[in-house]
């Protein structure tokens, strides 16, 4: 159970809900400084040898650089871009009444027919 009565498991807890903490760990070095690794998500040396870590979000890479002054090298998340959606001919139809539907074919039969009589081709929309 995270948050318990131990409290490096409530220090755990807290750096979980942390954007940054939740992907990097400080390391204390030498010389006084605090520098930053990344967190692994799991133990060294079990499992596949050729296991990668999972990307992390745009927003932790951007607190790395603050902290560091240096950009994270690593896989960050991409958002999926989003896709402006494209209405087709069947789809809006489908939102039409039955009967609209029918009226708007029977109109666009007609005009087709007239422009054949004319002699002309139908245009194909261009």
């Amino acid at each position: 159970m995270l948050g318990g009565d131990n409290p490096a498991q409530r220090l755990l807890a807290q750096q979980m809900k942390d954007p940054f903490l939740k992907y990097f760990r400080p390391v204390n070095r030498p010389d006084g400084t605090t520098a930053y690794a990344r967190r692994l998500s799991r133990a060294p040396g079990i499992g596949d040898p050729n296991f990668k870590e999972p990307p992390i979000p745009q927003e932790a890479a951007d607190i790395y650089k603050q902290k560091t002054g240096k950009a994270f090298l690593g896989d960050i998340i991409k958002e999926p871009e989003v896709e402006p959606e494209v209405q087709t001919l069947g789809k809006s139809e489908s939102e039409l009444s039955r009967r609209e539907r029918l009226k708007r074919r029977r109109d666009a039969s007609l005009q087709f027919a007239a422009l054949q009589k004319q002699g002309g081709k139908a245009q194909s929309g261009v």
